[in-house]
């Protein structure tokens, strides 16, 4: 009798184990798979963020040179915040209309050593003493030493690509912020019109782009404008 007691709580035992090490098993494939899942979905995420940036880029670039005019926003002529607003706004982003309120409100500031395609890069205006924002281009290409080229409306060559080392705008950079990537959520955009002298509120999206109204107000100033 006692014999048979210890069998059976042997045998309890060793199916409690086996039990067990199929339900850990069963744990760690699920585990598995919701890691793979993750790795998957984020592969995706930054798979269409380098696809929209080519597009962009594509799309920026049919427009080499195109005549600057201050406050035109295309398609025969474009100011700096003019041609970097109508290029994002086709791709269903909204940007502030100048150059100081895009480095203001859109996007998330990137160290100059971060930078990728497709980012907004600011330098002072002409005169390189006023420490503020009076130019705008779009990051054309990330060379490997860390450099990088960018596309934007020059007063005097009208849509074209100049190089972050030009001692012109070496000399005058002053910040840079990305506009998008895979993750939506993060991105920060908006559909209002500001000047220098304007303080808006930040506004973050949704997950869902959003388009610029058509109504803009057209109180923006000149000298803000690239």
């Amino acid at each position: 009798m006692h014999l048979k007691h210890l069998f059976l709580l042997s045998f309890f035992l060793l199916s409690f184990s086996v039990f067990s090490v199929k339900g850990q098993i069963i744990a760690d494939a699920d585990r598995n798979n919701v890691n793979l899942n993750l790795v998957m979905l984020e592969d995706k995420k930054q798979s269409e963020s380098v696809m929209m940036t080519d597009s962009l880029l594509n799309f920026a670039s049919g427009y080499l040179n195109t005549p600057y005019r201050i406050g035109a926003n295309g398609t025969s002529c474009f100011d700096c915040s003019g041609f970097s607003s109508y290029v994002y706004k086709n791709f269903g982003y909204a940007l502030v209309r100048t150059a100081a309120g895009q480095a203001q409100v859109n996007g998330m500031k990137v160290d100059k050593n971060s930078v990728q395609r497709g980012d907004l890069v600011f330098f002072k205006g002409r005169d390189a003493k006023q420490n503020r924002v009076g130019h705008v281009g779009i990051i054309y290409e990330v060379f490997p030493d860390g450099t990088f080229s960018f596309i934007h409306a020059s007063c005097k060559r009208g849509v074209t690509i100049n190089k972050i080392t030009d001692d012109y705008y070496s000399s005058r950079y002053v910040t840079a912020k990305r506009i998008f990537e895979g993750d939506d959520d993060r991105i920060q955009i908006t559909d209002r019109s500001c000047s220098t002298s304007d303080h808006p509120e930040k506004i973050y999206s949704s997950g869902k782009k959003k388009k610029q109204s058509s109504g803009r107000s057209q109180k923006t100033s000149r000298q803000a404008k690239g």
